[in-house]
């Protein structure tokens, strides 16, 4: 294509018709052939952040001519881009009619790129990020109820106390004697209450209505409005409480384990659930039906004396089990036993919890209780410590893991046949054509194992030392002489490679923050790890953009810096925009990819440090 050739070559909206003359088909396509991308990014006031960026150098494009064009076609605001290749516009919602924004429109040197105006195909979704939260009106004067009850739970016929304050988006603005309307919906949806009231910035006010003896029970709304004349009702705030009847109990239960603890594990064999029913007053309740239940859930150990220890005792095949047991009836002293029968269920750990319900003589009403254990048939387990976080490891640093192994009484022993192996995970992708015609990647992860080296764990615990001289996810394995593996801990090296990832989500990058809280004014290291090579804007963003990078890579894997304005507080977000390289390999990729983490800032300068002295 002639157009596409050399410096000079022609560049605009072109349009491009296709015919078959043998079958008769044909399409077409608008094409812009451009040097010239364009982002643009809304904030919460309705200003709009636009970036100019060389879509051949990856770099940021200074004063190009940035416009709006309207609906017939005159541009209503213009801008020059700055050194940043950004142009700020206001608020465009003034601008009706035939002044109704079509398009942003960059020119510069002859060339020409746009970007349609608040079109959904082209905007981008970060649903699969972590960026949820309360989705707020942009307006400053928008109210918010925030409701609370005094206890959540109430019987029929008692009074239910709702404590109220209403707030504006922007705590700044006040407001004084707002009317505004609060109404109760019972378990069956009747509107039971409605009552008018009025609010003022920074007051708590009190909400107060009765259940009625016979009413329903269940949930009941509490719901906050504003009325609006000519318009429906806005919702500004609610809450859900719940009305129960309550019936004393006749009996007293009590489940146990035969072996139970708080602290280890126990072995499964003989295991037995025990239960002791009483009447009110004390007396054994004897010849009583008794129900009892067994329910295992594969679990990840977590013990208080190794809070910092990782465990695993699973293969990742076990599945939870539940299972009701033959019923039993209690003997003269109030008791009944149940065999669990867990040796079933081999090495695996799992949380066991015995359920047992006594009912009454006249088999009606029953009591419940329930114990649980860890139950295993290991010996010993394998914990891992890292010396700090290993999801980012600088090439080349040092850093170690800590190992210990532990007995079911949690008493630290020796381990003299163990054996500790790296190794790498890579993705391995392949270009695959669907039934439709197109091309997508698959891809699969690929261990790549080391050479097992002997590892002696001590009574006192050992260190390993983790290589860094190579940048890429690995895993820390030990096993026993058997070759079974007893844990693993995962750690990441951060340098620039051309590493492999999965290109499934090929629009998505992956990011890696170098910590998740920072100071005012520090700076964010962060490893961007794309499907390609190419070029992107970092920008530091919350209500609107704070910050912003432009960056290039000629490896896969990068690592860059963008620090953190002086002043911004709180939560806030990195967005990445990457776009492929125009000699990558990569053509059945989107050539578009960004993602979002989000990060906290410091609140050190707001706290106030209280001694209490007794």
């Amino acid at each position: 294509a002639p157009f596409l050739t050399g410096e000079a070559g022609r560049r605009g909206l072109f349009y491009v018709s296709a015919n078959s003359k043998k079958s008769g088909q044909n399409d077409e396509r608008l094409i812009v052939v451009t040097d010239l991308g364009v982002i643009v990014k809304e904030t919460n006031d309705g200003s709009h952040e636009v970036f100019v960026q060389n879509l051949r150098t990856g770099q940021a494009v200074s004063g190009a001519d940035v416009s709006v064009i309207g609906a017939n076609g005159l541009n209503i605001v213009e801008q020059k881009s700055n050194s940043e290749g950004r142009a700020t516009f206001p608020d465009l919602k003034e601008f009706k009619n035939e002044k109704e924004p079509l398009a942003f429109v960059v020119k510069k040197d002859g060339d020409l790129s746009f970007l349609p105006y608040r079109l959904q195909s082209q905007s981008l979704s970060f649903s699969n990020f972590d960026v949820g939260g309360l989705h707020e009106s942009k307006e400053n004067d928008q109210l918010t109820a925030f409701l609370f009850s005094d206890r959540g739970i109430y019987r029929p016929g008692d009074s239910v106390n709702v404590g109220m304050m209403v707030r504006a988006r922007n705590a700044k603005n006040t407001f004084q004697d707002v009317p505004i309307v609060w109404a109760v919906t019972d378990a069956r949806g009747t509107e039971i209450h409605r009552e008018k009231i009025k609010a003022s910035s920074g007051d708590l006010s009190s909400l107060n209505f009765k259940t009625a003896e016979a009413g329903s029970t269940g949930t009941y709304g509490i719901q906050v409005f504003i009325q609006k004349p000519n318009r429906s009702d806005e919702l500004i705030g609610s809450l859900s409480v719940r009305v129960e009847e309550f019936l004393p109990d006749r009996m007293r239960i009590a489940a146990t384990i035969s072996e139970q603890t708080t602290e280890g594990w126990v072995k499964p064999k003989d295991l037995k659930g025990l239960v002791s029913l009483k009447n009110l007053f004390g007396t054994p309740a004897e010849a009583r039906r008794v129900v009892g239940e067994v329910a295992l859930t594969p679990t990840h150990p977590y013990f208080r004396a190794y809070k910092e220890f990782s465990f695993v005792a699973l293969r990742g095949d076990e599945k939870s089990f539940t299972e009701t047991l033959s019923n039993a009836e209690t003997d003269s002293a109030g008791e009944a036993s149940f065999d669990l029968d867990l040796e079933r269920f081999g090495t695996s750990l799992y949380n066991l919890r015995f359920n047992a319900e006594g009912y009454e003589a006249t088999g009606g009403r029953a009591v419940a209780a329930s114990a649980q254990t860890l139950v295993s048939s290991k010996d010993f387990l394998v914990g891992l410590k890292g010396s700090e976080s290993l999801s980012y490891l600088k090439k080349g640093s040092e850093h170690s893991v800590q190992v210990i192994a532990i007995d079911p009484k949690l008493k630290m022993i020796p381990m003299k046949d163990a054996k500790a192996v790296i190794i790498e995970r890579r993705y391995v992708s392949t270009l695959l054509q669907q039934d439709d015609g197109t091309y997508k990647y698959q891809s699969v992860v690929k261990e790549i194992t080391g050479e097992p080296k002997p590892f002696a764990i001590s009574e006192k615990g050992s260190t390993f030392k983790l290589p860094t001289g190579l940048p890429g996810e690995f895993a820390l394995v030990f096993k026993d002489s058997a070759d079974v593996e007893l844990n693993r801990i995962a750690f990441s090296v951060i340098g620039e490679a051309n590493l492999s990832r999965s290109l499934e989500k090929n629009a998505e990058l992956q990011l890696t923050l170098d910590k998740a809280d920072y100071q005012p004014g520090s700076e964010i290291e962060i490893q961007i790890k794309g499907p390609y090579t190419g070029a992107g804007l970092i920008t530091i963003e919350r209500d609107k953009v704070f910050a912003s990078k432009w960056f290039k890579t000629s490896t896969t894997s990068t690592v860059e810096r963008i620090r953190i304005p002086e002043g911004l507080e709180g939560n806030a977000f990195v967005n990445v925009t990457f776009l492929r390289a125009p000699d990558s390999k990569e053509i059945y990729m989107s050539p578009l990819s960004y993602a979002v983490r989000p990060f906290s800032i410091s609140l050190d300068s707001k706290r106030i440090a209280i001694d209490l002295e007794t």
